[in-house]
This record gives C-alpha cells, sequence and structure tokens, in this order.
C-alpha cells in the first residue's frame, strides 16, 4: 500500500470487486454447485485483502479457496437450497389455507436458516473442523454466542437487498462488492480473537 489514501481506498475497492466477479462467475457457470464453496473463498480473499500485511493474487487465492472449501462448504449449500424450496412450498401452503401458526414457523425456519449461512461459509473459510458435523456444531453455537454480530450480518445482507430493490439491479455487482468489503470487516474484530487464541494454545503446546 502507498501512502495516498484515496488511491488505497480505491484499490481496496476494486480488490472487492474482483473477488465479487469471480464469486459470481465460479457460481454461474458451475450452475450454483459452487457457489457454496466461492461463498467461504470469497470471505477468505477478502480478508486477506482487508489484512493488508500480505500480497492478494485474486485469481490464484481464489481457485485455491474453492478446492479447500468444496468439501464442507458444498453439500451445506445444496442441502441449504433444498430446505429453501421445502420452506417456500410450505409457505405457499400455509398461505392458501390461512395457516397462521405454520406460516409464522416456517417464517422464523427461514431467518433461521439464513443466519446459519450467513455464519457457516466464512467459518469454513477462516478455521479447520473435525468433521462437517463438528463444523454444524460449532456454527450454531457461534451464530447464538455472538448474537450482536449476528444481527450486524442480518443488517449487511438487507442493506444490500435494499440497495438492489430500490436503486436498481444494476447495482447488484458494485453492491456485492460493498457487501463483502462490509461483511468481512465486521467478521474481523470477532475472528481475530480467535485466531489469536488458537495461536497461542498451539505456541504454549
Amino acid at each position: 500500500m502507498n501512502d495516498n489514501p484515496v488511491k488505497n481506498a480505491y484499490s481496496m475497492f476494486m480488490h472487492h470487486v474482483g473477488v465479487s466477479i469471480f464469486w459470481l462467475l465460479a457460481s454461474l457457470f458451475s450452475l450454483l454447485i459452487l457457489t457454496g464453496a466461492a461463498t467461504a473463498s470469497a470471505v477468505a480473499v477478502t480478508y486477506k485483502i482487508q489484512d493488508d500485511q500480505n500480497a492478494v493474487y485474486l485469481v490464484k487465492d481464489f481457485i485455491k479457496g474453492i478446492k479447500k472449501n468444496f468439501l464442507y462448504a458444498t453439500p451445506i449449500f445444496i442441502v441449504s437450497v433444498g430446505l429453501y424450496g421445502l420452506f417456500f412450498l410450505t409457505w405457499q401452503y400455509a398461505i392458501s389455507t390461512s395457516a397462521t401458526m405454520i406460516l409464522v414457523m416456517t417464517s422464523i425456519s427461514v431467518l433461521y436458516l439464513t443466519v446459519f449461512n450467513l455464519h457457516v461459509y466464512p467459518l469454513i473459510a477462516m478455521f479447520k473442523h473435525e468433521s462437517i458435523f463438528k463444523l454444524i456444531k460449532n456454527t450454531l453455537l457461534f451464530m447464538h454466542v455472538h448474537i450482536g454480530l449476528t444481527i450486524k450480518l442480518i443488517l449487511i445482507l438487507l442493506l444490500y437487498v435494499s440497495m438492489i430493490m430500490l436503486i436498481h439491479p444494476i447495482v447488484f455487482l458494485p453492491g456485492l462488492a460493498v457487501y463483502f468489503m462490509l461483511f468481512t470487516s465486521q467478521l474481523r474484530p470477532v475472528y481475530d480473537r480467535y485466531i489469536q487464541q488458537f495461536k497461542e494454545t498451539e505456541n504454549d503446546g
């Protein structure tokens, strides 16, 4: 980084735009199969971009992240899509039959699944897990322990969706760059504490 704050900010933003483009291409050309792995990879790369201490090679780092995260992220994404589809059908049924309780429970389930997905891909990207079941357990624990972070991530997602709906769909790509930038910046204070704790534990060991 140079001493010009304007150039630094522009360079960082363009790096995030690059990550967004790679995320979109990976998702579309894989028919959405790689979306989960691409999301985890995007978080890892944007985390590295904001770290400002290591050189970032967008293409190399992004592809490496997809390969690294594929095993856990892909089945979680596929199952999540299936659950969203099931919830949608249940929601439609509840509306057509005026089943208020089912509608409320379905809405809560959708919110819960969304929160789970907001947390699981960053956890895949930044930490090691013994198995996919331990990952799910850690994610459920993490999303409840860090309620403040969870609320922030939901608000950032709502901001991004609002940008597309209220401004114009054309802001999808730059808005996605802003989303990843804000998303990762909120993760950093929490994640850095865990990363530091793990380093200290390894050194003591």
